[in-house]
């Protein structure tokens, strides 16, 4: 007790059990920026935004299902933070849609976690499979990233998260979805060199098998369950703060319950007929 005044005293602040960090976390990390969130209306899109809601962060965020995206906005408003939502398909984000996404405020996160996710083998695969991934995972996003970016770079300040896979590294039996997370996990790499003179952090995170509702799986080593996106919206969080990610860049962190440990799913789908 004697050694906690000490403390106090040196410091000139209260020292608070570790045993409840939200009493020193909660609305503080991202208080005043504003995050850009694609594809936030379920899952993973919607525990970062409502995590960083959490953290004070004002949400921008794009969505394609008007249900999804306005039971976010409703619980997004229990939060002291702005709200501005764009609903519109990642394919159709042109130049006249990126107009009116900019906000009265400059984007300082990015977080692109829309894509499109085709689970076939390669001979099943279709000329128009490979199209429309390369369009959604890659042109699309792209096409946004180089609007905020250059904002950042002139700036010299911002933060670029990719919601990757585990399969950009480990074959997962769908090529072209591994091919698309292999290609932006690349991507994400470049920028991080590109951007980095300029102050802006370009970092991934690549979870394990994640949704809402948990349920036993196999290819957890880690507690046996699929994971709640909750915790994959901290791992954003983290990477989005200043307080822990200032030096942080060009990394990818792995949210998988060991799942990699397995090497992917090939002992869970062996090749052959």
């Amino acid at each position: 007790m004697r050694f906690r005044r000490f403390i106090q005293r040196l410091w000139g602040r209260a020292v608070i059990s570790p045993n409840a960090p939200q009493m020193i976390y909660v609305g503080a990390l991202l208080s005043g920026k504003t995050a850009l969130i694609t594809g936030a209306g379920q899952n993973i899109g919607r525990a970062i935004a409502l995590e960083m809601a959490q953290q004070g962060a004002n949400i921008v965020f794009i969505e394609r299902d008007v249900e999804r995206g306005q039971a976010l906005e409703r619980d997004l408003s229990a939060y002291p933070v702005h709200t501005q939502a764009h609903y519109v398909d990642l394919a159709d984000l042109n130049d006249e849609v990126l107009n009116r996404l900019s906000p009265e405020q400059p984007i300082d996160i990015l977080v692109l976690n829309a894509g499109w996710q085709t689970e076939v083998s390669f001979f099943e695969a279709t000329d128009a499979d490979w199209q429309r991934s390369a369009s959604l995972n890659l042109e699309a996003p792209m096409r946004l990233t180089r609007r905020i970016a250059a904002d950042m770079k002139q700036r010299r300040a911002g933060c670029i998260i990719f919601i990757g896979s585990l399969h950009a590294d480990l074959p997962s039996r769908w090529p072209i979805y591994s091919a698309a997370k292999a290609a932006q996990a690349a991507v994400m790499r470049e920028l991080a060199v590109e951007l980095a003179p300029y102050g802006v952090r370009v970092n991934g995170v690549a979870p394990g098998w994640t949704q809402e509702e948990a349920e036993i799986s196999r290819l957890a080593l880690l507690h046996g369950r699929t994971i709640e996106p909750e915790f994959i919206g901290r791992a954003a969080v983290y990477l989005a703060s200043d307080f822990f990610s200032h030096y942080t860049t060009g990394t990818t962190l792995k949210i998988d319950a060991g799942m990699s440990l397995y090497s992917g799913r090939i002992p869970f789908d062996v090749p052959g007929d």
